[in-house]
């Protein structure tokens, strides 16, 4: 990080104050979100702070606006409506200015989003119970076969089993190998997850590791659990430990 009378910029280009909270949402809690507090429906610390022009530094109050996580990524990642978008201005208290129109440039309008046809599930629903009754009685009809091929022994039918061959067979019981971690002849990055707990083990094909490549391996964490990547950056400034979030719900430790 780097460092100047008390501000601080992180490894993502974002500025943080002295006690290390970042800026931007020092200036939109006190700017934005108290003096339009009956707007918002959660407490501060449920919304995320989004920069218009993405300029990280611009950190001037017509800039920021506060808006939910599920928001936040459809601006970056595309699903973001005209319509809703103007309904965050008016959260936020802001005009439609230059900034939000060339944001909402390439925003569909409310009418060109389609909602999904119901019938489509209706269909669903009728093939699976339709696939549920014939299983049913598919398993009935085996149950009444496997009497009739197979009869019980007290209807007089004796027994098949030869005297000398034993009716139980023994096994012997064979250890099952544990599942070892890879072995890694290069770098090696230990992944822990926070809150569930668990360990996995990444090699690194070399032993150089950059921060783009860390960056990639959250990315690859997070997309294997279908949620965006949010943040990435080092733990109480240890240069071996990196913090890699997911969705705001999921967090891992990397120790490189």
């Amino acid at each position: 990080m780097a460092k100047s009378s008390g501000i601080t910029i992180d490894e993502r280009g974002y500025i943080r104050n002295g006690d290390g909270g970042l800026t931007s949402r020092d200036i939109a809690k006190k700017y934005i979100y108290l003096p339009n507090k009956e707007k918002f429906q959660e407490e501060f610390t449920k919304y995320v702070v989004h920069h218009r022009d993405m300029g990280k530094f611009n950190n001037s109050i017509k800039n920021l606006l506060i808006l939910k996580q599920e928001q936040h990524h459809r601006i970056h990642y595309g699903g973001m409506t005209k319509k809703e978008y103007r309904r965050i201005l008016k959260m936020n208290n802001k005009p439609i200015d230059k900034l939000a129109r060339k944001e909402m440039k390439n925003m569909p309008s409310s009418n060109e989003v389609k909602p999904e046809p119901k019938e489509t599930t209706t269909k669903t629903y009728e093939g699976k119970k339709l696939l549920y009754i014939l299983t049913f009685f598919i398993v009935i009809l085996l149950i009444i076969l496997s009497f009739l091929i197979f009869p019980r022994n007290d209807m007089g039918v004796q027994d098949a089993t030869p005297e000398n061959v034993p009716t139980t067979i023994q096994t012997t019981n064979i250890p099952t190998p544990p599942i070892s971690e890879p072995v890694c002849n290069t770098r090696k990055i230990l992944v822990v997850n926070v809150k569930e707990g668990g360990e996995r083990t990444i090699c690194h094909p070399s032993n150089e590791l950059l921060f783009g490549d860390i960056k990639r391996y959250c990315q690859n964490l997070c997309d294997s659990n279908n949620m965006p990547m949010t943040t990435i950056h080092k733990q109480n400034d240890d240069p071996t430990l990196f913090r890699c979030g997911c969705g705001a719900v999921i967090d891992y430790d990397m120790h490189i």
